[in-house]
């Protein structure tokens, strides 16, 4: 039996930086159109920082593409015509190709792994305003019980701030844990 060793499975990490306009998304459509040869788009990933950037490479990378079906050479590289099933298959998969911002790679990778990491592989990704929207329900909804209750586990907290009060003091404590463990540092945390 062999194991596969990073030369033989010929897996390949690159990396590109550099000013605008120095060739940089030209240089990864040439190492992806390169890679072709012995994996399939689909299995490779193309992550770029921004929406606009990925938006491009994916473009150019259909261009490019293209141009290798249309005349055989993109950029100094050639192909055989025995490659082109290759390069049309990869035209048809570019639409669900892994070409996209550094947070939507994570994103892919957590939907693939969520069901090992006890999540649902269909959640769903907000943005900032739905996901305050979505948590301000959810604070007005926990305060109503709260309120209605009849062991008054936050009724004290309630009836000290006020709804309002309580409210605004749930959505800035959400807003300083935005990007940490929610924890209790003090008597009003842990009340809230």
């Amino acid at each position: 039996m062999t194991v596969p060793t990073l030369a033989s499975s010929r897996l390949r990490l690159k990396a590109r930086a550099a000013s605008a306009g120095t060739g940089k998304t030209t240089a990864i459509v040439g190492d992806v159109l390169r890679s072709l040869e012995d994996t399939s788009l689909r299995r490779i990933a193309v992550v770029t920082f921004t929406q606009a950037g990925a938006a491009d490479l994916r473009l150019r990378l259909e261009a490019g593409l293209k141009t290798l079906l249309e005349t055989g050479e993109y950029f100094g590289y050639g192909i055989y015509s025995t490659q082109k099933p290759k390069l049309e298959a990869a035209l048809l998969e570019l639409g669900g190709a892994t070409v996209t911002t550094i947070h939507g790679f994570f994103r892919k990778l957590l939907k693939l792994c969520a069901p090992d990491l006890g999540l649902d592989p269909d959640f769903e990704n907000t943005d900032e305003l739905e996901s305050e929207a979505l948590f301000r329900d959810a604070a007005t909804q926990a305060l109503s019980e709260v309120v209605f209750s009849e062991t008054g586990a936050g009724k004290r907290l309630v009836a000290e701030l006020g709804w309002d009060g309580a409210l605004e003091a749930l959505l800035a404590l959400r807003s300083s844990r935005a990007y940490s463990p929610l924890s209790a540092t003090g008597p009003l945390e842990t009340d809230l």
